[in-house]
Parts: structure tokens; sequence; C-alpha cells
């Protein structure tokens, strides 16, 4: 548990000074959460780092969502401690804290909104992905537009100090793929009619260059969780950002069949959990957290509203572009409650002896 404790405490300070919305205020990096995890896992005691290590390793491959699962994680473990030290059952509480989550997916992906492509909102969110960069963000923007979901895009190194995006294409009655073409950072490529599109499958090259081999590599993580995280919002659409989309979730559980009062234990934990990660940006931003989720609480009619924390006020989050990735938030959801379902229900490991 202290594993969970520390890990918490340090990477919810990233959650407030960079919020994970599509808007003004950038995303933090997926590295960035990674390299604090992983440091902190490091110096944590074996046992514990490795059940955490296990349930969040796919995390960082889905896009992000490690500060949001983590904090929530912390949340869900001490809730249902509490009710464990008065006698509650562990693993009837684990199956009520199962079936809430469920309905939490259910709420999420009613309330996402999809992206098409292309759009402006898509150049938006690639723009955001790219840590607010305009000419990364624009090239993404690009790949996206050409290979889709399932096109291939390769990022590579070259001994260039520029940024170039290559793409080829094949078209459905050729034997040989048409001539590459260059987008450059500071020039776009004319973009193909969307019916010769459709007709054509696009390969699309990253080829990075820089000034040197630390700045290619900066360049090259960057544009890799930017094409992840946005190609993770053209799958499953946005959900209002900030915490929103997770308060809005919370009053279905209200009516959530469970079978007995421990499982009613696992719903409710799971249903202060989700004010959490709302509470910790807007106390990493100096504003009461407890005020803010209270007010969001109380708009819960309205799942577009939310409070924007830059502004101080309540606002349409889609209108202000404060929105994140339904896969990322369901990400998140979804890995807090396996690393407290089994952190609750799991009592006694085994592990090698020193001796």
């Amino acid at each position: 548990m202290k594993t969970i404790a520390k890990m918490q405490k340090k990477l919810s300070m990233l959650l407030g000074r960079r919020l994970p919305t599509v808007r003004r205020c950038r995303p933090q990096p997926l590295d960035e959460e990674q390299s604090v995890a992983s440091s902190l896992l490091k110096k944590l005691d074996m046992i514990g780092s490795q059940l955490v290590q296990d349930i969040l390793s796919g995390v960082h491959q889905q896009a992000g969502g490690l500060t949001t699962a983590t904090i929530m994680g912390r949340a869900l473990i001490d809730e249902s401690n509490e009710y464990i030290s008065r006698g509650a059952d562990p693993k009837q509480i684990r199956v009520g804290l199962m079936a809430a989550v469920d309905e939490v997916i259910r709420q999420l992906n009613a309330m996402a909104r999809p992206i098409h492509v292309p759009s402006m909102q898509l150049l938006r969110v690639a723009i955001t992905s790219a840590q607010g960069d305009r000419a990364i963000g624009g090239l993404i923007y690009q790949a996206i537009k050409r290979a889709g979901l399932e096109g291939d895009i390769s990022i590579k190194t070259t001994n260039t100090a520029d940024v170039e995006l290559r793409f080829s294409y094949m078209d459905a009655d050729a034997a040989e793929p048409a001539p590459s073409r260059i987008c450059h950072l500071d020039r776009w490529v004319t973009i193909p009619a969307v019916d010769t599109l459709l007709s054509q499958v696009y390969a699309v090259v990253f080829l990075v260059g820089g000034s040197s081999e630390a700045d290619k590599h900066q360049k090259k993580k960057l544009i890799t969780d930017a094409v992840m995280r946005t190609r993770a919002a053209v799958e499953g659409g946005l959900v209002p950002g900030g915490g929103t989309a997770l308060i809005r979730c919370m009053k279905p559980l209200d009516s959530l069949m469970v079978d007995n009062k421990d499982q009613r234990l696992g719903v409710r934990a799971v249903r202060r959990a989700l004010r959490m990660p709302c509470w910790t940006i807007a106390q990493n931003c100096n504003i009461d957290g407890s005020q803010v989720a209270r007010v969001m609480e109380e708009y819960r009619m309205c799942e577009d509203l939310g409070f924007d924390v830059v502004s101080g006020r309540c606002c349409s989050m889609s209108v202000q572009g404060i929105m994140d990735p339904t896969k990322v938030v369901r990400s998140a959801v979804t890995n807090a409650a396996g690393m407290a379902s089994l952190l609750i229900t799991d009592h006694e490991f085994v592990s090698e002896s020193d001796n």
C-alpha cells in the first residue's frame, strides 16, 4: 500500500501543472509520467513495486492515463481498506467495485463525441498532443489524415536539422507504390480529394532531424507520444476533460443494482474515487478541490458543463476545447480498478529470501 501512496503523491503533482486536455493547457508527456513512476518503483518495496508495475504496465501503451489511474487507484484502496477494517468482505467489495467500473465505462462510451477525419477538431487535438507545437501537430494531423487508425506510421531519425513527413500510397489497381511526397515543418502539401484518399493506402514516415542526438531523441519521443494520443482520440472520441466526465458518471451508480451491502460498499468506493482527478487538478491550481467537485456534482444534469480552473468559472467544456480522449479515461478507470481489486483481495505474497 505504501507503494501506491508514494507514487500517487508524486504523480498527482503533475496533474494540475499541465492539465491533460486538448486546449491551452498541455498534457504531461507520457515519458515524464513513466519516468516518475519507474524511479519511484525502483526505490520502494519490491513486492508492492512489482504488483503496481504489473497492473500499470499497459497504461503507457494505451496513450496515457497513468497519473489518473494512480490517483483513483489510491482512493479505491484507501476507501476499501476502511470498509474491510470494519468487517466488510473484501471479495464482495471487489464484486461491487468491478460492477461499478463496468457502468462507468458504459457511461463514458455513451458520453463520447466522435472526431471526424479530417476536421479542425482533429488538428487541435494533434497540436495539443504535440505539447502545443503547431508545426509538429500539423504534420501529425497530415499523417493521421492519410494513415487513419490502421495505416502504418513509423518514426525514424535522420541526419538533417528538420522534421519531415514522407508518405507514399498504393492505388488499388497499381503494382508499385506511387513516388514519395514530403511535408516539411514550414509547408504542407496539397491534400488529395476525399474519394482519392479512400482508394489509396498510405504508408507514412516521420524523418526526425535535429541539432544533436539528444535533440533528435526528444523530438522523436514527442512525436511518438503525440501520434499515440491523437490516434486514441480518433479511435474512441472525446469526453469532457478536467475530470468532468468522471464526475458525470457518479449519479448513475446510485441506481446500480447489486446483491448485498458489501458490494454496495464497492460501488460507493468507485463513486468517491471518481471525484479525485477533478479535486486534484483544482488543488494543484490553488483552488478548493472539494468546492469544485461539489459544484460539478450540482451541475450533473448538463454533461458538457465543467469547471475551467484557468478562468475560475464554469463553462461548456466542448466550446472551450477542454476534452480528453475517451480511450485514455477508460484506461485510467480500468487500470485503477485492477490495481485496487488485486491489492484488497490478495493479502499473502511469496517472495525470495535474501538468505
